[in-house]
């Protein structure tokens, strides 16, 4: 493919996406791949799992603009600056500019961290313009550096596997400049689910729980449980306790202690029969068993 080639890597808590794009004849961007991978979310993964889903988003989006296999420098490579002579060679990179939306990346220090590692990964010198790093909020709120009209502010609200709304202006220094950039006026929320994360995928699972559990203590509190709380009749009548016992293939609500709290590589539970199966929910990380119950909440609010 001829043309310098450009991509935006959205990296965030549940899945990383890569597009890469190039510019037409007639000056317009045309996207020609894309790439996926999973969770890279800063804060939650570590610099390790951050960079090695950015490299197998990377490789794809381009192996298939490229028509062949690409295949970029190993991340122990990068981080610890081995083979040096071999990440120099590799610097005459397929790609002419990346930039990179990064959820849990906030602070001046992560992306003074994390610029020179992605320039040696992707292949990117560290120039103004070439290799940006910010937050994911960033990508969202791009259409104020190519927008027609006189529009100079923007907010952005994301509301996925963590939450954060922020609000934007286009630097007015450079208005009619093709180096027009975006400048972050304020920001609420995105701290984290410990922290924050109010109205996420993370927050909607979490008080799905909470409810089950809530009622589940009503029931036992009356001298006579509701008919809710019968097994044959949960099997009849789809509610919110069927769907998320359903989901973690469980038999009562105070099983769902086990999914919570249940270590990230969950020990092989041992059955009756003497057979040691590990659940499927033990397959993931406890953050990721609360935001897998979002489509369900959803489901339950508009249809039952």
């Amino acid at each position: 493919m001829s043309g310098n080639l450009h991509i935006c890597i959205d990296c965030g808590g549940s899945k990383t996406s890569a597009v890469v794009s190039t510019v037409s004849r007639e000056g317009e961007s045309v996207v020609v791949a894309r790439g996926v991978a999973g969770p890279s979310n800063y804060k939650d993964n570590g610099v390790h799992t951050f960079l090695n889903a950015i490299r197998t988003a990377t490789q794809s989006a381009l192996s298939k603009a490229l028509g062949n296999s690409i295949e970029l420098p190993a991340i122990d490579e990068i981080i610890n600056k081995e083979n040096e002579a071999n990440l120099r060679s590799q610097e005459k990179s397929h790609l002419f500019s990346a930039w990179i939306g990064a959820s849990g990346v906030d602070a001046a220090q992560d992306i003074s961290t994390l610029e020179p590692l992605l320039s040696r990964l992707l292949g990117v010198p560290l120039e103004s313009q070439r290799l940006v790093v910010a937050n994911d909020s960033f990508i969202l709120c791009s259409p104020l550096l190519s927008c027609a009209e006189p529009i100079e502010n923007a907010i952005v609200a994301i509301a996925g596997t963590g939450s954060v709304v922020v609000s934007f202006q286009r630097n007015k220094k450079s208005l009619e400049s093709s180096s027009s950039s975006i400048v972050q006026l304020a920001r609420a929320g995105g701290w984290g689910y410990l922290l924050g994360d109010d109205g996420s995928g993370f927050f909607a699972g979490r008080e799905a729980i909470r409810e089950v559990l809530r009622e589940f203590n009503l029931e036992e509190l009356e001298d006579h449980p509701s008919v809710s709380s019968s097994v044959e009749y949960e099997k009849k009548k789809e509610t919110l306790r069927s769907l998320l016992l359903d989901h973690f293939k469980l038999d009562s609500p105070d099983e769902l202690f086990s999914v919570v709290y249940a270590p990230d590589i969950a020990p092989t539970i041992s059955r009756g029969d003497g057979s040691n199966k590990t659940p499927e929910w033990a397959r993931v990380d406890r953050k990721q068993r609360f935001v897998s119950l979002a489509p369900l909440v959803f489901h339950a609010a508009f249809t039952l």
